[in-house]
């Protein structure tokens, strides 16, 4: 899985990171800390799962 999809993981950090730095309209100010959230977690999330993909590569483990 790690062969086809680490360029997927990436844009999935990227976005993370797009979530986290986005400014909100002011309707949608109440969920400026969920979107903050959202992001941090997806960062989060795919950082480890490309750094398990990785180590599992390193050892042959696909």
């Amino acid at each position: 899985m790690f062969d086809r999809h680490p360029f997927l993981f990436l844009a999935c950090i990227i976005a993370g990171f797009a979530l986290i730095n986005v400014p909100l309209s002011e309707p949608l100010t109440p969920l400026s800390h969920l979107v903050i959230f959202l992001g941090e977690l997806t960062v989060l999330f795919f950082s480890f799962v490309l750094i398990f993909h990785g180590i599992l590569f390193v050892f042959g483990k696909k």
